[in-house]
Formats: structure tokens, sequence, C-alpha cells
């Protein structure tokens, strides 16, 4: 990483290339165990790549983006790349008002896949996204803003190598037009937020989102009162192979309710009560092998969850320490099959319904830190068996506590640090399971890491 600022100017350069393995387990790949177990750690990898740039000249920003991810299980590779370009200028018209117009591009290769043994693609998709975009910001007073604008981008699907067996078209377009405002009125009762974003595509329904949020702080007492609608547009896949080529955006509805109190300036308590409900949920479903082999998405009636997030933080001159709680649970009108599990209701699979964090931090010296964190998770479900009648069945994962130590010395010479920890200490390796019937059984954890982590930093003076 280098980065350089003036008065006028400035950049930054980053760059990030790792080498890794998805488990370092014995195990099957599916629930149908037809293949020898084989060890992850020999014929997995998860390797990343990462490039960013920006640079900034007076308020006229750029930025661009190249990241990638090869990832490997015993028989496919499956590779994902990405680029991004952002351009943007606020135009500070006057004390009231700004002007964002802004351009942005992406060219994505998601989800190419193919045989290992044979080396080259199955499938792989070139879709181009070009975003133009005009924001304006005004001050009608101290006390109220609003924000509002427009934007248009076009989606295009270039679908370069498909199985034989795709039924969708090879080349897709989509136009998408948007609308948005927001307004915040700060009162001496309360501050309140409201907004909406409307959009409408070539090739599905519109959709309206409203967001009004109330917030407040007395003296060490603070709420938050919330209610949004979001959405999430159907993207090339989704629609070109709907099923009888109809797909609506999936739809969500979030409430929560937030109480938090300060009982010291070092000591703060929160807690977040939620209910999150997902209408028109876009499902991927499959039948049929080789020249029967058909897949589509349609849309589900409903999904969700409902819970409660709780945190404690305490922070003092030479140690600070994170708690946290969350629990959720299934929606009981859940309509989305592949999430259910016989075993309960209230808990879709893959998911625990407890789960505390703990992060400490201890500072010994100006120079060494020491940091324990802990996580626990409850028990799961899981499909990773088949019975007679080669149908899924899911088992019960248990619970695991992750113990976690990093030891950190800075300056161990002028801009030299150096740190050494090991990630799950107790060695508990919890799988990680899909979140639905999927056709694969759970990827057994990577056991017990030992981390060395040594950094340099030079600064450079005029």
């Amino acid at each position: 990483m280098a980065s350089r600022k003036t008065d006028n100017f400035s950049w930054d350069f980053s760059a990030f290339s790792g080498k890794g393995i998805v488990s370092d387990a014995e195990a099957h790949q599916d629930p149908i165990q037809d293949y020898e177990n084989e060890n992850l750690g020999k014929v997995s990898k998860a390797d990343p790549v990462n490039l960013n740039l920006g640079l900034k000249y007076k308020r006229l920003s750029f930025r661009a983006m190249y990241d990638q991810f090869e990832t490997t299980d015993p028989f496919v590779f499956v590779s994902f790349k990405s680029f991004f370009t952002d351009l943007n200028y606020q135009w500070k018209v006057n004390d009231k008002l700004t002007v964002t117009p802004q351009v942005k591009y992406s060219r994505q290769v998601p989800w190419t896949y193919g045989s290992k043994e044979a080396g080259v693609p199955d499938f792989e998709v070139h879709a181009t996204r070009l975003l133009s975009q005009l924001d304006l910001s005004y001050d009608i007073s101290r006390k109220i803003n609003v924000n509002f604008g427009g934007l248009f981008f076009q989606d295009k699907g270039d679908y370069q190598t498909v199985l034989e067996t795709f039924t969708g078209e090879r080349n897709l377009t989509l136009n998408n037009p948007a609308f948005y405002a927001q307004g915040l009125f700060r009162h001496r009762l309360a501050n309140a937020t409201i907004g909406f974003r409307y959009e409408k595509n070539n090739r599905y329904d519109g959709a309206f989102v409203p967001r009004p949020v109330l917030t407040k702080k007395i003296e060490n007492f603070h709420f938050k009162v919330l209610y949004s609608q979001a959405f999430r547009a159907p993207s090339l896949q989704n629609i070109n192979i709907a099923l009888n080529d109809e797909i609506k955006p999936e739809k969500f509805n979030v409430f929560e309710v937030e109480l938090g109190y300060q009982f010291t300036p070092e000591t703060l308590l929160a807690v977040n009560f939620f209910s999150i409900t997902t209408k028109n949920v876009m499902i991927y479903n499959s039948t049929g092998v080789d020249d029967t082999f058909d897949e589509w998405y349609e849309n589900s009636d409903k999904s969700g969850s409902r819970g409660v997030e709780l945190v404690y933080s305490i922070r003092q001159k030479n140690w600070y320490t994170n708690l946290t709680y969350s629990f959720s649970q299934a929606i009981a009108d859940n309509s989305v099959v592949a999430y259910i599990v016989p075993q309960t209701a209230r808990l879709y699979a893959g998911f625990p319904s407890h789960k505390f964090t703990l992060n400490t931090n201890f500072s010994i010296n100006p120079h060494l830190t020491v940091n324990p964190t802990f996580i626990y998770g409850s028990k799961r479900y899981a499909f990773n068996l088949l019975d007679e009648d080669d149908k899924a069945v899911s088992t019960e994962i248990d619970p695991y506590v992750l113990a976690n130590l990093f030891v950190n010395y800075r300056d161990l010479l002028p801009g030299l640090t150096c740190g050494i920890g090991a990630y799950d200490i107790f060695n508990q390796k919890p799988a990680v399971p899909e979140a639905y019937d999927g056709g694969f059984a759970p990827i057994p954890g990577r056991s017990r890491e030992y981390v060395v982590k040594v950094s340099y930093q030079l600064n450079f003076k005029k």
C-alpha cells in the first residue's frame, strides 16, 4: 500500500495477493458420497487478488479496482473476476446546494466453472454495466436537508461458453432507470429521515420502496425506530432462465427498534429488536441430469427472520472489550422449501439461533498489545446424508466455541511491526454448511491455524 496527499491532489494504491486452501480436512463433496474421501488441503484452493487505485484532484475523484478469486474442489474449478471504475465530481454550487454527477463502469466474469481435468470452462459469461447518476443535496435550513436524484444504467450479458443443455438467451441487455429522494429533519423531539426509491427495468416490474426513520439522543439515552423497504433486482441470469420468462424483484420489509444507554463515558449498552420479511424470494431449481437437465429461477412467496441483538462495550485507557449476543428465529409462514429442516420450524438450514462474541484488547505497554477473541455458535442443521429413497436428510451440527489469540508488537524497529497468533485454539473446526438443500454436504472447517505477520511502514517527508 502506498499513498500521497498534497493541497490539491492525492493518490493511493494497494495490491493484495494470497494463496490458501478451503480446508485441510478429509471429506466427501456431496451427500450421494459416490467418491472417496479427499484431503481438501491437497485438492482445493482459495486464492484472492485485489488491486485498488484512487486519484483525487480538488473535487474530482476517480477510483478503479480489480478483484479476482479462484477456488476449487476435488473436481471443479471456479473463478470470479471483476473490474470496477468510478468517476465523480462534487460541484459546490453555493453554501446550500451540492451537485454530484457520477459515472460508473464495471465488467465482470462471474461464476466461471469447469472440470479440473479438462481445464476449460463449461460456463463463462461476461457482464458489463454502465451507470450515469446525478445527485443533488440541498440544505433548506440548519435543520432540514434534502437529497434527491436519478440514475440510468444498462447491463449486458454476453454468454461466451455454456453447457449444451443451457436454455437461455446467449446475449441479454437490461435498461434500468431509477429515481430517489431523502429528507433529513432535525427537531428537539426527534430527528426524522424519510426517503424512497423507485426503479424500473425493461424485463421486470418496477419496485417502489420507502424508508422512514426516527432517532434521538436524550442525555445518556438514545433510541432508533426504523421501517424500511428494500429490493433486490433480478440479475442477468435470474432473468435469462426465469421460469415461464417471468421473475419479480425480491422485496424486503425491515422493522428495527434500538434502545441504548451510556452508563459512564466508558460503557455503553445497546439492544436492537428486528424483523425482516422477504417477499417474492428468488429461488434456483433444477431437474434431471445430462441430456434431461433443466434449470430455472422462480419466485417463492415469503421468507424472513425475527430476533434481537445486544452490544455491551467497555473502553478504558489500557484495555477495551466488546460483548455481543444475537438471537434469531425463522418466521412461521416461510414458503421456501429448500430452507426448511424437519427437526424444527424455528431454524433455517445452516443457521444457528444463538451467537455470542467477545473481543478484548490489552495494551501491556505502548508497543505490546494482546488481543483474545471468542465466538460461540449454537447448534445448526445441515443436509449431509441420503435416505433409502435418495432424498437429502438433515442432521444436527454441534455447537462450537472459536478461541483466537493474537499478540502484536509495534516499532520493534522504527516502522517495523510483528505479530504472532493462533486461530481456533481448541481445534473446534466448525463446518460450513449450505444454507439450503443444495446437494452438497457441509465443508469441514480448517483445523487450528498459526499466524505470523510482519509489516513495515515508510513515512516520507518533504
